[in-house]
C-alpha cells in the first residue's frame, strides 16, 4: 500500500480513497485504525475536527446517525452484494436482527457484535468505510475522558459538556440529532475504546447484475403487471419525498396538522424559523412544511399511515428498497392525480387534462455508482 504523503489535498482524497481499497483487497477483516492517519489527514468537510484532541461532536453526530443504534456493541462489520454472497462466507444473514439507522436507508442486519451492510455500488464503501472511521476516531477521544471521570452523571448534559471541554449546546444538538437518549452511547464510550474491523467480502461485476435485476423485479410488477399493455414512462431521479410533496400535497391540505407538530416537536430545531416564515408569509412555508411532515411521518406510525393512504388515492405508491438494495422507487400514475393538491407551484393551465394520461412517472432516489 503506497505511504508516501501526498502534496495537495486533492491528492489527500485520492491516497485516501486507494488506501480503503488496497486493504479491503486484502483476505481478512481489516482493521479501521489502519485507515485513521489517512481519514485524518484528508481534511474531510464533514469532519473538520479529526485532528483536535477535543471531540468533535458534528462528525460523530453524522456518523452516529448513519449507523444503527446498537453499533455501540458492534466490534465487527461485513460489507456484501447479495444475502448469497454473505451465505457464501457462512453468514447467514437471513436469520439476524434487521436494524435500521436514522440517516441511511442501507439494509442492515446484526447478529451479537457482528453487523452485516448490503452494499449496492462501489460508491457505497466510499460512504461506510470513512463514516465507520471518524465514528471510531470521535468514540476514541471521547472514551478516555468519560473514563477517568469518576462519578461522573452520564445523564447530565452539562456536565458531560464540561468534562469534554465542548459546548453543551453541542451536546444537545447531538442528541436532538440522533433522535434518541444519548447516555447509552456515552456508556458504551466510557467502558471500552473502539476498535473497529472491517471486512469486503469478495463480490464481481456479475454480484452487482443480480443485484440490480432482484430490485428491478420489485419494481417492474408496480407499474407493467403482465395483463396490461405497454404505456408511456417518464423516468426521473430524485428524492422519493420531493415529488409526492409536489404531487400529492398532504402538507399542505393538512397544514394546521403539521404546524400542531412542528410546535410540540421542534424537529431539529426548526420551528422558530417556521413560525416566523408564517408570521411573515415567507415563500418558504411549503418547503417548512414539508420538512416537519417528514419527521413527523417518521416518529409516529399513524401519520406515516395517513399520508400513505393520501398518496395512494393518487396513485402514488413507494416500494422502499425492493431486493435489499438501498434505493427506493416509487410510481406515480399521472391519471389518477388531482389537480386541487397539486403544490402552487406546479399548478398551470389544463392541469384537468392529466386525468387523459396513461403514463406513469417511475421515480428511483438517486442512484450512484455501481447501482446506477
Amino acid at each position: 500500500m503506497e505511504r508516501q504523503r501526498p502534496d495537495t489535498s486533492s491528492n489527500d482524497i485520492d491516497l485516501y480513497i486507494r488506501s480503503i481499497y488496497s486493504l479491503l483487497r486484502s483476505s481478512g477483516a481489516v482493521r479501521i485504525r489502519s485507515l485513521e492517519e489517512v481519514h485524518t489527514f484528508s481534511d474531510s468537510s464533514l469532519h473538520l475536527g479529526a485532528r483536535d484532541t477535543r471531540p468533535d461532536l458534528s462528525a460523530l453526530g453524522y456518523a452516529a446517525a448513519r449507523l444503527p443504534p446498537s453499533m455501540v456493541r458492534v466490534n465487527q462489520v461485513v460489507l456484501g452484494q447479495s444475502p448469497e454472497l454473505f451465505e457464501s462466507f457462512g453468514l447467514q444473514v437471513g436469520d439476524w436482527r434487521g436494524v435500521r439507522a436514522r440517516g441511511r436507508r442501507r439494509p442492515m442486519r446484526q447478529d451479537g457484535d457482528t453487523l452485516a451492510m448490503f452494499i449496492a455500488s462501489a460508491s457505497d464503501i466510499d460512504d461506510v468505510v470513512p463514516i465507520l472511521t471518524a465514528y471510531q476516531i470521535e468514540w476514541n477521544k471521547v472514551h478516555p475522558v468519560l473514563a477517568q471521570a469518576s462519578g461522573l452523571d452520564l445523564s447530565d448534559e452539562d456536565a458531560v459538556a464540561k468534562a469534554l471541554d465542548v459546548d453543551p449546546e453541542a451536546l444537545r444538538t447531538l442528541r436532538r440529532g440522533l433522535g434518541e437518549d444519548l447516555a447509552p452511547l456515552l456508556r458504551a464510550m466510557a467502558d471500552r475504546p473502539l476498535d473497529l474491523r472491517v471486512n469486503l467480502l469478495a463480490g464481481s461485476f456479475s454480484q452487482y447484475q443480480r443485484a440490480a435485476q432482484r430490485w428491478w423485479s420489485g419494481v417492474e410488477p408496480m407499474y407493467a403487471p403482465p395483463d396490461r399493455p405497454p404505456r408511456p414512462v417518464y423516468f426521473v431521479s430524485s428524492n422519493t419525498h420531493a415529488l409526492a410533496n409536489l404531487l400529492g400535497g398532504y402538507a399542505l391540505h393538512h397544514r394546521d396538522r403539521v404546524i400542531e407538530s412542528a410546535r410540540a416537536e421542534n424537529p431539529d430545531g426548526v420551528w422558530p424559523r417556521l413560525e416566523r416564515a408564517l408570521a411573515e408569509g415567507a415563500p418558504d412555508v411549503e418547503n417548512l412544511l414539508h420538512f416537519c411532515l417528514r419527521h413527523h411521518a417518521r416518529r409516529v406510525p399513524e401519520a406515516r399511515e395517513a399520508v400513505q393512504r393520501w398518496d395512494g388515492e393518487l396513485g402514488i405508491e413507494t416500494v422502499p428498497d425492493p431486493g435489499q438494495v438501498e434505493v427506493s422507487a416509487q410510481v406515480i400514475e399521472i391519471g389518477r392525480l388531482d389537480p386541487a393538491r397539486l403544490d402552487p407551484r406546479v399548478q398551470v393551465d389544463g392541469a384537468e387534462r392529466l386525468a387523459d394520461s396513461d403514463a406513469v412517472i417511475l421515480n428511483i432516489d438517486y442512484p450512484l455508482g455501481m447501482a446506477a
